[in-house]
């Protein structure tokens, strides 16, 4: 009876010692497997994050950006603009690409209750703006441009006391990854014959898609 429970004991000894030896070997294999799994990761995520800043960067050189200033156009300076918005003849408005004998009359004609105003922009980013949409308070019109480029275009505007244009720009930089839009609004005052244009607001420049 005694050699049997000595038996017992020893076997259970042995179980326990191979489970021991078992366990610790297991630990051993899965702390490599887990610091491997760490060093991977590890790596992945510099890598992502190396990729994020070249990304960043990359955007930052490539980025366009649109500065805008608005002024009156006296009649001798009306007709070297890129384009015309004329809103003179019809309330919603039509696009013209030369300017007419009754266009470089308005100016600041109160006497007719009309006013042509020049936007000029300039590409003041890193690259270049492409399929660009200009908006005048609505009427859209395709443009391109290049970095450093200034451009210029009219607006004909019926004005009796007060009026507001709401100029948009939308575009993409040269590699179409990033999509941008600004907005610009512009208040015109004619106060019996003192006539103001300023801009009202600005927004800054926004980014509506990525690819």
């Amino acid at each position: 009876m005694i050699r049997y429970i000595l038996d017992v004991i020893i076997i259970i000894i042995a179980i326990v010692k191979y489970l021991y030896n078992y366990v610790e070997k297991f630990s051993v294999i899965l702390g490599d497997v887990l610091g491997a799994a760490a060093t991977i990761f590890a790596v992945v995520i510099t890598i992502k994050n190396n990729e994020k800043s070249i990304r960043r960067q990359r955007l930052y050189e490539i980025k366009p950006y649109i500065d805008s200033k608005i002024c009156f156009l006296e009649e001798v300076g009306l007709g070297n603009e890129k384009l015309i918005f004329d809103f003179v003849k019809n309330d919603v408005g039509f696009i013209k690409y030369r300017a007419d004998g009754f266009d470089k009359s308005i100016a600041r004609n109160e006497k007719i209750g009309c006013v042509s105003v020049g936007i000029t922009i300039t590409n003041v980013g890193a690259g270049n703006a492409i399929d660009m949409n200009i908006s005048v308070d609505g009427l859209c019109e395709k443009s391109v441009l290049l970095k450093n480029e200034v451009a210029s275009f009219a607006i004909l505007k019926k004005v009796t006391e007060f009026a507001s244009i709401e100029v948009l720009f939308d575009y993409w930089n040269i590699e179409h990854s990033e999509r941008y839009r600004q907005r610009f609004v512009y208040t015109i005052i004619n106060d019996d014959g003192d006539w103001s244009v300023s801009e009202t607001v600005r927004d800054a420049q926004t980014v509506i898609e990525m690819r």
